[in-house]
């Protein structure tokens, strides 16, 4: 269930600790020694000097000692920030991602479902030669009739309910999905992909329209001309002021996508990304954000899809939207439970606050423990 899964991101939240918090505890431990040691030392100088006063001279020094200030300093702020981030419809699964969040300088985001609503529609349907509208539809809800992403679902829905018989369904993450129709090999997805599945070229026309700044997704059966369904998606509200407002932060931002090239160019050019990349499949993301990690850059991964599970996981953060797939969730260090763009900039700034406050509440408790003892 929903609560069960909910329940077991928060339970690894409690069994990560971030490396400030568990250098807090060594510290402590080290303190409370020291503060013996201390003692005994504090001990033996009164002894000389005036054995009367060794008793309460020694007490005091323990007494005043505090090591549950240096151990609190950590676990408090995480537990207020944690809280202030859960009141803004934010899941943390691994305390551990909000110190990595706070040194975030990459962000890397998916397009389809993350940057866009995910609600694409077919906007038009270019049919291949002996094809119907209603039976190139069908055929495409047909093979993505178990896909959970945003384009199978825009295309069950343009479909109305008519769906072909496919069996044999076969998927390719971030390519598309092959299947047997009448015995006969069928695909959708890619226009690449489904034409090199079924043996049919894409026709001069339907190239011509891989342009446009529309989403192509192909569908054809072996021996028969390909069809090719335009879909457009908008962009989700606030996603141009979030790419600025992570600018402003110091944060690169970059987009990864499946989806084809020119479409993921007109998506950064209109969100003012320079660096995006289209036809990215599972394995070139997570390639892309080890080349990134491994130049010594601290990547923030925003996904939504199942494509983008491994990504997720690569990244030094995973940021996952609510209204994604299961998958990505359980993939991600961070969820944003209602799906709202401004949760990305509210973490960040709320995970840098803490590690501020943690740092103030670590000098404080050095400072008043030295000046006491």
């Amino acid at each position: 269930t929903v609560l069960a899964s909910l329940e077991r991101l928060v339970d690894r939240a409690r069994g990560s600790k971030p490396a400030i918090a568990r250098l807090a505890d060594r510290v402590a431990a080290r303190f409370s020694l020291a503060v013996v040691l201390l003692a005994a030392v504090v001990a033996a100088v009164w002894w000389r000097l005036d054995p009367d006063r060794l008793l309460p001279t020694v007490i005091a020094v323990l007494v005043v000692s505090c090591p549950c200030a240096l151990s609190l300093a950590t676990p408090l702020a995480l537990a207020a920030s944690s809280g202030a981030l859960a009141r803004r419809g934010m899941l943390i699964t691994r305390e551990a991602a909000l110190e990595t969040l706070a040194r975030a300088d990459v962000a890397v985001f998916d397009k389809t479902g993350t940057l866009t609503q995910g609600r694409p529609e077919v906007a038009a349907i270019l049919r291949g030669a002996g094809s119907t509208q209603e039976e190139v539809l069908a055929l495409a809800a047909g093979l993505e009739r178990d896909s959970e992403h945003p384009l199978a679902r825009s295309i069950r829905e343009a479909a109305g309910g008519r769906t072909a018989p496919v069996e044999a369904l076969c998927n390719h993450p971030g390519q598309g999905v092959v299947g047997r129709l009448l015995g006969e090999t069928c695909a959708v997805g890619a226009p690449a992909f489904v034409a090199l599945s079924i043996g049919t070229p894409l026709s001069a026309q339907l190239l011509s329209r891989l342009a446009d700044g529309r989403t192509p997704v192909a569908v054809g059966r072996a021996g028969q001309a390909l069809s090719l369904l335009l879909l457009e998606d908008a962009l989700r509200p606030g996603a141009r002021e979030l790419v600025d407002t992570l600018t402003g932060l110091g944060i690169e931002c970059l987009i990864l996508s499946g989806d084809h090239p020119a479409v993921v160019a007109r998506v950064a050019a209109e969100l003012g990304v320079r660096s995006a990349e289209g036809e990215a499949s599972p394995e070139r993301k997570v390639e892309r954000i080890r080349e990134l990690v491994a130049a010594g850059r601290t990547v923030a991964m925003i996904g939504d899809g199942i494509n983008d599970a491994p990504a997720l996981t690569q990244a030094n953060v995973g940021i996952a939207i609510g209204t994604g797939t299961d998958i990505a969730i359980e993939a991600s260090d961070v969820t944003l439970v209602r799906g709202e763009l401004s949760g990305v900039v509210s973490a960040i700034k709320l995970s840098r606050a803490t590690f501020r406050k943690i740092r103030q509440n670590l000098f404080w408790a050095y400072f008043y423990n030295t000046i006491a003892i």
